[in-house]
């Protein structure tokens, strides 16, 4: 029978009861589109480092992940990197943390967030950089109205 554009088909051999078995196990059979891993987490924590944190005894890796725990994070956005790195680099320009000695802050706490189920990002925030850098690559340089350097407006050594 048709209607309009659609084309109705119906089976008279085909009853209610075998058309609702049939579905439910096509719908058993067929394989589901996984939820994306950004759709999951409901409650995100979001942890930023201080260039000098792992350093100066402020930063207490079991401290976070036991916050995580407490709050029911699902979801974390920790320091990697940008201008200071918080895991160990060999990448031109991404300064280590020289307070990180031989940690991996970044590391520390992405291992034990995966243990707990967590989905990890890692924060980067390339809003600076050192002399060096802006020396071997100006394009990477803010620049003014003028064409000066932008210096950064917290860290002008920057």
């Amino acid at each position: 029978m048709q209607t309009g554009t659609f084309q109705h088909y119906t089976d008279p051999m085909l009853t209610r009861r075998e058309f609702l078995e049939q579905s439910a196990v096509a719908a058993a059979v067929t394989p589901q589109a996984a939820e994306p891993w950004f759709d999951k987490p409901m409650r995100w924590a979001q942890l930023v480092l201080a260039e000098e944190d792992p350093g100066n005894g402020r930063y207490d890796a079991k401290f976070w992940i036991d916050f995580f725990r407490r709050t029911h994070t699902d979801a974390v956005n920790i320091s990697a990197g940008g201008c200071v790195a918080y895991y160990p680099t060999q990448i031109p320009f991404h300064h280590r943390s020289r307070w990180m000695g031989d940690r991996d802050p970044f590391g520390e706490l992405f291992e034990a967030a995966k243990k707990m189920g967590l989905v990890v990002v890692a924060r980067t925030d390339p809003h600076s950089i050192l002399s060096d850098a802006a020396a071997a690559h100006p394009e990477w340089v803010q620049i003014t109205a003028d064409g000066a350097p932008r210096r950064h407006w917290a860290t002008p050594g920057r």
